[in-house]
């Protein structure tokens, strides 16, 4: 099994927006939901990632994109 570094940048899409054929695909045919994306920042704490990309974190308890 292969392992990612710790160092590795990560891109949790909280701006994910279901486009074009998603509707083929209801698992991803809408947008995350606060909870799922609070989980998959936990699960990649509790794995070691710690490089998050900056624009798209929680902020009073939404997620929004941050001032570049």
């Amino acid at each position: 099994m292969r392992e990612v570094s710790p160092e590795t940048y990560v891109n949790i899409m909280g701006q994910y927006r279901p486009e074009h054929k998603t509707d083929r695909y209801p698992e991803i045919d809408r947008r995350p939901t606060l909870l799922e994306l609070e989980e998959a920042f936990r699960a990649a704490r509790q794995e070691g990632i710690r490089r998050f990309d900056q624009r798209w974190l929680p902020r009073r308890g939404r997620y929004l994109p941050l001032a570049i």
